[in-house]
């Protein structure tokens, strides 16, 4: 079966709950721009809570084994 492109510039993107929405391609680029930024904000935000995790953790075992030897 061949079929035919006839209109690139514009996209269809999906924004969630089934609703869909057309877009031009440098609109959909800053889009998924925006969205890489948010993304690596929130990965940072995770390390830094996994980190006080950590330190948590660490400072609760450290208590437990000075409480054992006592």
């Amino acid at each position: 079966m061949k079929t035919q492109l006839k209109d690139n510039e514009k996209l269809i993107l999906n924004v969630g709950a089934d609703v869909v929405i057309e877009k031009n391609v440098a609109e959909v680029m800053k889009l998924i721009e925006e969205q890489k930024k948010g993304i690596t904000l929130k990965v940072i935000e995770l390390e830094g809570f996994k980190q006080e995790l950590q330190n948590q953790s660490m400072k609760i075992y450290q208590e437990l084994e000075e409480n054992m030897e006592e």
